[in-house]
């Protein structure tokens, strides 16, 4: 068991506004490699508000080279909050990256962001739709159908509508990622409170494999709130055995919250554990915990 550091370790930081030599801590602090509290950057790693690093971009409107986060949000791979999307997928609010996009009305070289944006792969945003995916609100692609209670030859959107294999709503998912708010399916989530042969959506719904709306977490992902899943987490306070959720929460490969990155895990505020971190000022030896684990 690894003891909890509530000042700055030689491998670990703690407190609120601390910075160890390799990790970060509380609010705005910046570490040699990663970065800390609100509106920080490390040199390879993104923080709190409007911030931008060598390869991550934070804070709110910012955009890196590779990643951007549209408000807080961006993991390497997966990203959390709210409707955020990963390296692949957009986050942010209107901002968009050199490969993704993120913000509202922004379109990226190959994906797209923002509100009503349409990117030539995948769309996000509210009311829009990419030419495979759907998202926003009131609008049908091609593939693919968002807007609110539409459907779509193979896939449909509405608000709490599932299809076989895609949905739309609000909190837009892809086939590999999602966005929108606290939802997050395997491969495919729904609306609002709805459940479709393998997949739910809803609000507090969980299917076997994945899962609804809001503090739900299915085998292997997360949804919105304070939810953890075997291996991933979600929402709040919650702590996965090899993956973390709260707010700010971000692991190897995947992230949520708000605003933090770890280089492979961050902490909830101002706590970092040996692997994981925890929601709050927590900290477990391989994992995190919402807030007073």
């Amino acid at each position: 068991m690894v003891p909890l550091y509530p000042e700055s370790a030689t491998e670990y930081l703690a407190g609120d506004p601390k910075v160890n030599t390799e990790y970060l801590a509380g609010d705005p602090k910046v570490n040699t490699e990663y970065l800390a509290g609100d509106p920080k950057v490390n040199t390879e790693y993104l923080a709190g508000d409007p911030k931008v690093n060598t390869e991550y971009l934070a804070g709110d409107p910012k955009v890196n080279t590779e990643y951007l986060a549209g408000d807080p949000k961006v993991n390497t791979e997966y990203l959390a909050g709210d409707p955020k999307v990963n390296t692949e997928y957009l986050a942010g609010d209107p901002k968009v990256n050199t490969e993704y996009l993120a913000g509202d009305p922004k379109v990226n070289t190959d994906y797209l962001a923002g509100d009503p944006k349409v990117n030539t792969e995948y769309l996000a945003g509210d009311p829009k739709v990419n030419t495979e995916y759907l998202a926003g609100d009131p609008k049908v692609n091609t593939e693919y159908l968002a807007g609110d209670p539409k459907v779509n030859t193979d896939y449909l959107a509405g608000d709490p509508k599932v299809n076989t294999e895609y949905l739309a709503g609000d909190p837009k998912v892809n086939t590999e990622y999602l966005a929108g708010d606290p939802k997050v399916n395997t491969e495919y989530l729904a609306g609002d409170p709805k459940v479709n042969t393998d997949y739910l959506a809803g609000d507090p719904k969980v299917n076997t494999e994945y899962l609804a709306g809001d503090p739900k977490v299915n085998t292997e992902y997360l949804s919105g709130d304070p939810k953890v899943n075997t291996e991933y987490l979600a929402g709040g306070p919650k702590v996965n055995t090899e993956y973390l959720a709260g707010d700010p929460k971000v692991n190897t490969e995947y992230l949520s919250g708000d605003p933090k990155v770890n280089t492979e895990y961050l902490a909830g505020d101002p706590k970092v554990n040996t692997e994981y971190l925890a929601g709050g000022p927590k900290v477990n030896t391989e994992y995190l915990a919402g807030d007073p684990m």
